[in-house]
């Protein structure tokens, strides 16, 4: 039952093994016993896009300021400064990943059709 129930997610929402997986891992996607369902909260969006301007503004921030001052870096501290935004752009696509991704993904097949379960 589960099987069939996979397919017509993979085939009618036009889902892809990736995202299954990724809907999977954070809790958004529910086998029951006699249907498979996807049920995404939007906060838990609202609280990923919350985490990521938050992290924008702590890490963004001092990096204005020590780019826009009128004192001479030294190569070690651009190296710093570089490693530091990588950083921050790692983590701000790993909460996008977990937290923005599901429900785009979500809302996305409730536009193509009415939810099956």
């Amino acid at each position: 039952m589960h099987r069939r129930e996979l397919l017509w997610l993979k085939r009618d929402l036009d889902l892809t093994d990736a995202e299954i997986r990724l809907l999977q891992r954070t809790g958004n996607f529910f086998l029951e016993p006699s249907s498979v369902r996807l049920d995404v909260k939007r906060w838990f969006y609202l609280v990923g896009w919350a985490q990521i301007v938050s992290l924008g503004v702590c890490i963004g921030v001092p990096i204005l300021q020590v780019v826009g001052s009128q004192r001479f870096l030294l190569p070690s501290q651009w190296v710093i400064l570089a490693l530091w935004s990588l950083g921050a752009y790692g983590l701000g696509r790993g909460l996008h990943y977990f937290y923005v991704r599901p429900y785009q993904i979500f809302r996305r097949t409730r536009a193509m059709g009415p939810e099956r379960g």
